[in-house]
């Protein structure tokens, strides 16, 4: 009986994270499919993202479980990412990235469309930027709707290839305040 009751109890909580991150997740559902474009067979891309979310990203249990926004990964791929050397906003200026990157490769191209996936949770919303700039750019200032002013967003990062079918692993850039 205390097995069954268990049991139930677990399954109702996995039902409530399921919910939480397809719901969170579902915005960016045409964002992910070129993500997780490499999950072939059965598991289509969305479902490589909810399930990598499920196991790597939540905290908590139940009603209780919450995204860990740094362990979020929106794309999976061998891509090479850069190596961020700022991310910042201050008084009166949109979010401001500045990136390096490594010696040129075919994991590592300065064509390498750049993608930044932007979140804030006191709206429950997202912000995309596909495709903003060039892997070969080195920085990059983004601008936000005028109803983000004095909220903390979550920014993350990832490249797709000129022909589209490459990617890299997204990364988390951090959270800033917009002012």
């Amino acid at each position: 009986m205390a097995g069954r009751f268990l049991r139930r109890k677990a399954q109702m909580n996995q039902r409530l994270v399921f919910a939480l991150v397809t719901g969170w997740l579902k915005p960016l559902r045409d964002l992910i499919w070129i993500g997780f474009q490499g999950f072939k067979g059965s598991k289509t891309p969305m479902n490589g993202c909810v399930s990598f979310v499920m196991k790597e990203a939540i905290t908590g249990e139940g009603r209780q479980s919450n995204i860990d926004f740094p362990k979020v990964v929106f794309s999976r791929g061998e891509l090479f990412i850069s190596l961020i050397r700022e991310f910042t906003s201050i008084a009166d200026t949109p979010l401001y990235i500045k990136w390096e990157n490594g010696p040129a490769s075919a994991f590592n191209n300065a064509d390498d469309k750049a993608t930044f996936i932007v979140y804030n949770p006191v709206k429950e919303k997202f912000v995309t930027f596909e495709g903003v700039a060039r892997r070969a750019d080195l920085e990059k200032t983004l601008q936000f709707p005028a109803n983000f002013k004095n909220d903390t967003v979550h920014c993350w990062i990832h490249y797709v290839n000129v022909a589209g079918d490459a990617v890299s692993t997204s990364i988390y850039l951090g959270n800033a305040a917009i002012f």
